[in-house]
């Protein structure tokens, strides 16, 4: 019974191992994307951050570059907003005017045109840094921010899989020793199986001889399981074994129970009910009508059988057959007197007196 209650809670266990792995890999899936989702906003936002702070450098270097040079047009009296001219339009203005002003001033000339030049040439990197930089903020700003409980979480949920996954394991060392039980349990039950069938199978053979005054019997293990095709799902790891019963009377060639006749099957349920309790005595055992099937000659042995397992069992018979009757220490049953009245009689034979002849 405890290896029966064992097989039991293997089968609930199973059941819970199967919906604990199903929930583990679920929690091992929400945590590796978890973990995706929180290294790859990590990640763009470093990148982001570093460039921010690249721009930014560019930025204050390319206005103090822009300041300085600011400076030293004012020093040489050129106008920033002259020098923001393009660079073609610049040389064409001093290309107009080069002959007049040749000898007067090409030294401002020269000054001019390489103010104009470089400041030409230092706007639109600042123009692009300016992009560059609200680029990487709006990235920034689609990210969103990083969830500072991402980390927390991330370990909690790790140490519950940690702890799913101890409790998965001794799930599963649970239900290697239950697998071992249930296959040492289906080899004693085997062996204690067979052991009884050959025990009662002697039994039966040597109250069959008795019965019918010879003839052979047997009792032939089965094996039960199916064959089909269609019947491979429902069979079980260990074949079933069933018993047949072959009974041959002397005389006759049958050796199924469905050629015998009613009287000859009811013998035969006899012996192999008393070889039963010879195996196995009870205390007590009640038969109904167990001779109803008998003639005379029949009942004679069964009542021979009877009273020799008498000596080791008592029994309780519900017949009406008179010499079955004889055979009995005690009688129980109703009669009617001469007012037609029924009552209980009770007698003991062993206590009447005997009478002479």
């Amino acid at each position: 019974e405890p290896l029966l209650e064992a097989a039991a809670t293997a089968a609930s266990d199973t059941e819970a191992h199967q919906l604990a792995q199903e929930h583990l890999a679920m929690l091992d899936a929400r945590r590796a994307e978890a973990a995706a989702v929180l290294e790859q906003a990590q990640q763009s936002r470093l990148i982001a951050e570093r460039q921010d702070v690249e721009a930014s450098a560019a930025l204050r270097e390319s206005e103090s570059a822009r300041a300085r040079l600011a400076a030293e047009a004012a020093a040489e009296g050129v106008s920033i907003s002259a020098a923001r001219l393009p660079a073609q339009q610049s040389l064409r203005l001093n290309g107009s005017n080069g002959a007049a002003h040749s000898s007067s001033n090409g030294a401002g000339r020269e000054t001019s045109q390489a103010a104009t030049t470089a400041v030409a040439v230092a706007d639109p990197p600042v123009t692009k840094l300016k992009e560059s930089v609200d680029e990487l903020r709006s990235k920034l700003q689609r990210i969103g921010p990083v969830d500072p409980g991402a980390a927390a979480e991330f370990a909690a949920e790790e140490d519950r899989w940690q702890s799913m996954q101890a409790q998965i394991a001794d799930l599963e060392s649970t239900e290697a020793a239950l697998r071992v039980a249930e296959r040492d349990l289906e080899t004693l039950i085997d062996r204690k199986f067979r052991d009884a069938c050959n025990q009662v199978n002697t039994a039966f053979q040597h109250y069959f001889q008795l019965m019918f005054r010879g003839g052979r019997a047997e009792l032939v293990l089965t094996d039960d399981s199916p064959s089909d095709a269609e019947d491979l799902d429902t069979v079980p790891d260990r074949p079933s074994l069933g018993v047949d019963i072959r009974a041959q009377p002397p005389g006759k060639r049958v050796s199924t129970l469905g050629l015998l006749s009613g009287g000859e099957r009811a013998l035969t349920a006899i012996a192999l009910l008393f070889a039963l309790l010879e195996v196995r005595p009870a205390p007590f055992c009640i038969l109904d009508e167990v001779d109803a099937a008998l003639d005379e000659a029949n009942v004679e042995r069964f009542v021979t059988a009877l009273k020799e397992r008498a000596r080791h069992t008592q029994f309780v018979l519900i017949t009406h057959n008179r010499r079955t009757i004889e055979q009995a220490d005690s009688i129980y049953g109703v009669t009617m007197g001469a007012a037609g009245v029924s009552r209980l009689l009770s007698v003991r034979l062993d206590q009447l007196p005997q009478t002479s002849s």
